[in-house]
This record gives structure tokens, sequence and C-alpha cells, in this order.
């Protein structure tokens, strides 16, 4: 393969790193998108938990009741993992998780929403969005 010309390089086609390229094109970089996985459906966190990301604190979540919080997020993060998620990127999801789930139904227009007939394992609420046919 050939050297190329692109503002930004993005290492994994999961939600983080669709979402990252869909936001650094928009703001005008030249985007290059690698993958590992020739079906990156396989490999990626998202496609593994059901097409479902976590959004603690969410308006989904505030319309109905529900009492969540960046740090909750982050706490069940750190015990899921027994503590061996990196905390500076768990604290990173947890904190920006509500905007991105308003960010993928507002701007990318995903029909999210909040199932209320299952709760993702290891979570200590009930938030995560997905889309109608998960």
């Amino acid at each position: 393969m050939g050297a190329f010309d692109v503002d930004v390089i993005i290492a994994g086609a999961g939600a983080a790193g669709l979402a990252a390229a869909l936001a650094a094109e928009e703001g005008g970089a030249t985007v290059a998108l690698l993958e590992a996985r020739e079906n990156f459906r396989a490999g990626s966190n998202t496609a593994m938990s059901t097409a479902m990301v976590p959004a603690a604190g969410s308006r989904w979540q505030r319309e109905e009741g529900v009492e969540d919080s960046a740090d909750l997020l982050f706490d069940d993060i750190m015990a899921k993992t027994h503590g061996d998620a990196d905390p500076v990127v768990a604290r990173a999801l947890a904190d920006v998780s509500a905007e991105l789930g308003a960010w993928l139904a507002d701007h990318c227009g995903l029909p999210l929403e909040r199932p209320t007939d299952f709760r993702f394992p290891g979570h200590s609420v009930q938030r995560h969005l997905t889309v109608p046919d998960r």
C-alpha cells in the first residue's frame, strides 16, 4: 500500500472510531479509518454488546425518572473489569456517554431508545441505548 496524506488517522471501526471519524470529517479533516479485522462488526465492542452504547444520565433516563451519573458508570466499569480498565479511558467514556448518545440521535439520526427489558451485565442501572431492532 502506498503512502497517503490525511489529517486524522483513527484506529478501530467500532462505535467510538466511527463517531470520531464522523466528527473529524464534519470538522473539515480528511480521515483514514483503519480496522484490523476484515469484518469489523465481528470484533467491535459495540457489535459484541448487541449494538448497545452506555449513556449515563441521558435524556432518555431523565424522561423515565432513572437516576444515573457519569460517576456511577465509571464505578460500574471499574467494578465489572475488576479494576483492569484504564481509569483515564473509563473516566472519559463515562463523562461523555450521555452527550455521545444525544449526538448519535440528534446529529447522526440514529433512532435510539433505552430498552427496559434488559439490564446489561455489570451495570447497576439500565443506561444503554440501542436501535429498535438491536
